[in-house]
């Protein structure tokens, strides 16, 4: 899981790459604000796992031009 944030709007994106219910990969992405209970959720489905790690690396690119930090994620651990 990574995990965006964005302490000056308070708002949070986060994102994954996982296998469902029936083995098939998808991208999940949830964001809202930080400390409400508003936000959404969406699924979205891959081919495979590795189509998964470009739209992390795209999704990361968006999130620093916007001004979210990475708080949660193998970049934020190294």
């Amino acid at each position: 899981m990574h995990r965006w944030e964005n302490p000056a709007e308070r708002r949070y994106y986060q994102a994954t790459v996982q296998q469902n219910l029936f083995g098939d990969w998808e991208l999940v992405r949830i964001w809202g604000g930080i400390g409400s209970a508003r936000g959404r959720l969406t699924a979205t489905p891959l081919c495979a796992a590795s189509e998964g790690q470009g739209a992390l690396a795209q999704i990361a690119t968006r999130r620093a031009h916007r001004g979210y930090a990475l708080v949660c994620g193998m970049e934020a651990i190294e």
